[in-house]
């Protein structure tokens, strides 16, 4: 570790190094977190007889949806999330011939967590008898549980040579 000269140079590389550690470890463990928490609450939930998921291609369980708010830490802040856009076809189930009517700003995230359905056409219109399945709380309290973000930014920390308690 360097030498600092005063308290400000001392907190500056304490902040880069917590940012640091938040980018790789930390992110690395929310995005784990999640997959964990989208395979059980989500994928687990029940088995599909209307339509095929995506899984880890192209759906909720594609970790490259799982991305940091504003590219990257920031300032002690890590902001997480899943930004799977809808699945465009929905196999003909709808009157639209399957390609998917809901809105472009949509996110699949949002329909699974509050399950949106309207006949209209906003949301899957083929989940009439579904419930939520609230995958974002799952990871939020998977991870307070186990204390893994925690561990996370202590490890990173550590890699930069900072130990801690």
């Amino acid at each position: 570790m360097p030498k600092f000269k005063d308290t400000a140079s001392l907190m500056a590389y304490i902040r880069q190094a917590v940012d640091s550690s938040l980018n790789t470890e930390v992110f690395e463990q929310v995005k784990q977190t999640e997959l964990t928490a989208i395979k059980e609450d989500v994928y687990e939930a029940y088995k599909p007889s209307a339509y095929v998921r995506r899984s880890a291609s192209g759906g909720l369980g594609d970790e490259r949806h799982i991305v940091k708010v504003g590219g990257a830490a920031a300032n002690g802040i890590l902001a997480v999330a899943n930004i799977t856009p809808p699945n465009p076809y929905l196999n003909g189930l709808n009157s639209t011939g399957g390609v998917s009517t809901t809105p472009s700003g949509s996110t699949t995230p949002v329909l699974i967590e509050s399950y949106l359905y309207s006949p209209t056409g906003y949301g899957y219109d083929y989940w009439r008898w579904g419930k939520a399945r609230k995958f974002t709380e799952g990871t939020i309290n998977r991870l307070k549980a186990s204390r893994g973000c925690v561990t996370a930014l202590k490890q990173g920390l550590l890699r930069q040579g900072i130990a801690t308690r």
